[in-house]
């Protein structure tokens, strides 16, 4: 399941895109901001992201992406008391964290512009890095019961690249506002980095080094429809 929504991330941020025209007068710089809709599992993916292009001419531009993930879910478990009733006051609480940064390269050929529509087709670049937090409070990890002697953590780092061809179009529908789609064929590859696992019970604390424990890629179709609002300037 984690290397699944990891793998979710990478395919939906890389795809983020930004503006398929030339912005008006002069300046060759425009940014935006997005959200996403990912099609290839259903799921949506609202991070923060931002990307600034810089268009070298009327048919060729290069592309700055940011997007941010960060995840964040609590499990309770309580105790019980002589009735096998929960108790408020034990209380026990597994939380899992998630956060990753993706910094996005690439460039696109713009053709020709048909009035509101404007398609393009480019290559894109992707690294991530993130972190993978689990940490059990009064329970043990697999959540087995309340139990006020345990506690403990298990984290580790991740980081990843991959790339995607793709084509897509814009429609301005007002000006300078436009909703577009993207299709395309890439590869993303990712593993986790050395981590930690620790466990206290009662005042004897034990810890473990974790070594490397997973290595996936990924080769295929991808596509995405994002709601994008985004500024030429």
């Amino acid at each position: 399941m984690k290397k699944k929504i990891l793998l979710n991330v990478i395919l939906v941020t890389i795809s983020i895109v930004t503006f398929a025209q030339m912005p008006t007068g002069t300046n060759p710089f425009s940014i935006e901001g997005g959200l996403t809709i990912n099609i290839q599992t259903g799921s949506t993916f609202a991070a923060p992201s931002l990307k600034l292009r810089y268009f070298v001419n009327d048919k060729i531009s290069t592309r700055l992406g940011l997007a941010i993930n960060s995840t964040k879910s609590i499990d309770k478990i309580y105790g019980l008391n002589d009735q096998g009733l929960p108790v408020e006051s034990k209380l026990g609480t597994y939380e899992e964290k998630d956060f990753s940064t993706q910094i996005s390269l690439g460039a696109a050929y713009h053709f020709s512009i048909k009035e509101k529509l404007s398609p393009y087709a480019g290559l894109d670049f992707a690294f991530l890095t993130g972190s993978y937090t689990e940490t059990w409070k009064n329970t043990d990890q697999n959540l087995t019961g309340y139990d006020d002697s345990k506690n403990g953590h298990y984290k580790y780092k991740y980081g990843g690249w991959g790339f995607m061809i793709f084509t897509g179009v814009d429609y301005y529908f007002a000006e300078n506002i436009f909703v577009g789609a993207e299709i395309g064929i890439g590869m993303m590859s990712y593993k986790d980095k050395n981590g930690e696992w620790s466990q206290t019970v009662g005042q004897t604390t034990t810890t473990v080094d974790i070594f490397s424990t997973f290595s996936e890629s990924y080769f295929g179709n991808m596509a995405s429809t994002m709601i994008r609002l985004g500024w030429r300037f």
